[in-house]
């Protein structure tokens, strides 16, 4: 398996603003809104395809050194409104490989 895969560390999360109109309401979100998921206790970047009823169809990023990419086949898991975090803005394309920076993660991380 590819290490870049393998979450490096577990994500402690510390909160660290007051929550924006969006986050306080994460239970409606728009397909294409940008979030950080909770999957077993690792947070990952991801974009909403569709809402459900008490869930989210998410296609989730991959860790790529302190980066993050979208992985070659299409990662897409139903999510629990409770396990999305945080609204966040578009990752930032880093260079040409498609690596993409997370600055709202930055936060979450306890190194």
């Amino acid at each position: 398996m590819d290490d870049d895969l393998i979450p490096q560390h577990p994500t402690i999360l510390h909160p660290v603003t007051e929550p924006n109109d969006a986050q306080k309401n994460l239970k409606h979100l728009p397909e294409g809104t940008f979030v950080l998921e909770n999957y077993e206790g690792v947070l990952y970047p991801g974009e909403t395809l569709k809402q459900k009823k008490v869930s989210y169809a998410i296609s989730a990023m991959v860790k790529s050194g302190k980066n993050w990419k979208w992985p070659d086949k299409v990662d897409i898991l139903n999510y629990l409104a409770e396990d999305v975090i945080q609204v966040i803005d578009k990752p930032i394309k880093m260079d040409r490989r498609d690596i993409y920076s997370v600055k709202e993660l930055r936060s979450y991380l306890e190194l």
